[in-house]
Order: C-alpha cells, then sequence, then structure tokens
C-alpha cells in the first residue's frame, strides 16, 4: 500500500489514468486482443444502441478480411465485449463514482486533491473503429466533457493523451486544428 506519510519528499503528485469504459475508448485498437474487433460503441451507453454496435463490429471484423473459423472466433469474442459493455450501462454518474473513490482515497491519505492528476485520458480514434459519423464523435465528445469536468469538480488537474495521433485531439492533417468538437469538450 502507497502510505504517503513514508516519503522523504513531500511534493509528489499522484497520476491516474483513466480509459473506462476500454471497450469504448479502445475500440479498433490493434495491440488490444479483448477491443481490437470492436466498433459502433458509444458513450454513455444505452441499451438501444446495442444492434447497430453488434451490425457495426461484425462490419469490421469482415472489413478486416476474416471469414470461416477466424471470422466466427472474432465475433465470439466481440460479442462477449459487447454483451459486458451493455450489461452495465456506463454513464457520467459512473465516472463521478470512479472518482469519488480516488477523491475519498486522496483524502483519506492526506494528499490535498491539487496534487491528483487524471493525466492520461483520451478515446482511440485515428486507427480505431470509434467512426466519424455525427454520432460517434458526440460519443467522444460527452465522454472527453465528462471525464474532464467531473476530474475537475474534484480540484484534480488533468491532462488528454494525446495531442495527434491514435488519441489526438487534433485533425489529422498537417495543420494540426484543434478539433472544434473537442474543444467545447473540454473547455
Amino acid at each position: 500500500d502507497f502510505n504517503p506519510a513514508t516519503l522523504a519528499d513531500k511534493n509528489f503528485y499522484v497520476m491516474v489514468h483513466f480509459y473506462e469504459p476500454f471497450q469504448f475508448t479502445h475500440q479498433g485498437a490493434s495491440w488490444s486482443p479483448s477491443t481490437c474487433n470492436l466498433a459502433g460503441l458509444r458513450y454513455p451507453v444505452r441499451i438501444a444502441d446495442k444492434s447497430a454496435a453488434e451490425e457495426a463490429t461484425r462490419a469490421r471484423i469482415s472489413n478486416l478480411g476474416l471469414a470461416g473459423l477466424a471470422y466466427d472466433k472474432a465475433w465470439t469474442q466481440a460479442a462477449g465485449q459487447i454483451k459486458n459493455y451493455f450489461a452495465s450501462p456506463y454513464t457520467r454518474a459512473t465516472i463521478d463514482h470512479r472518482f469519488d473513490i480516488v477523491a475519498r482515497w486522496a483524502d483519506s491519505m492526506d494528499i490535498s486533491r491539487s496534487r491528483v492528476l487524471v493525466g492520461e485520458f483520451g478515446v482511440m480514434d485515428e486507427g480505431g473503429s470509434l467512426g466519424t459519423s455525427p454520432e460517434a464523435l458526440a460519443a467522444r465528445d460527452a465522454w472527453l466533457h465528462d471525464v474532464s469536468s467531473i476530474a475537475s469538480s474534484r480540484g484534480f488537474g488533468w491532462a488528454v493523451w494525446g495531442y495527434h495521433g491514435e488519441f489526438g485531439i487534433v485533425s489529422d492533417n498537417s495543420a494540426r486544428i484543434l478539433d472544434p468538437g473537442i474543444n467545447t469538450a473540454l473547455l
């Protein structure tokens, strides 16, 4: 267990990474066996969106060129992740609860909440399978807004991951323009 009282230097920060729900933030991530085939998941989780996510995931698996047993295996694994995703709808209240746990821990350790940094959070976009539809971008923006505003409401600092690339907050072109939806969501 971490006990800040045992530290010689009292000038420290506690960094928290936050990517919940992982199926949403990492859908289509090639390096993640549990989410590499997922597509079309939205935040906040609404049961009514399940069939659209299943359809988008089936299309992603087909677009990857998987067929026969490889398709069946990929779909079975993805279907289990989709089932888990929709089993317990994940909303702003869920994030609120998760950050309450961090706040209570900081308080119990006598760590100023200003020394807690949500130093990494984001939604995979470029190279993932979130999609670029208005609904997909609205889901990303809603999640980013909820995480940053809830962190701020607890007195935590935050830093979104990252500037450009798979979790980037700028457009994927040479101008590197801050995405307007993300700008509104974060600020």
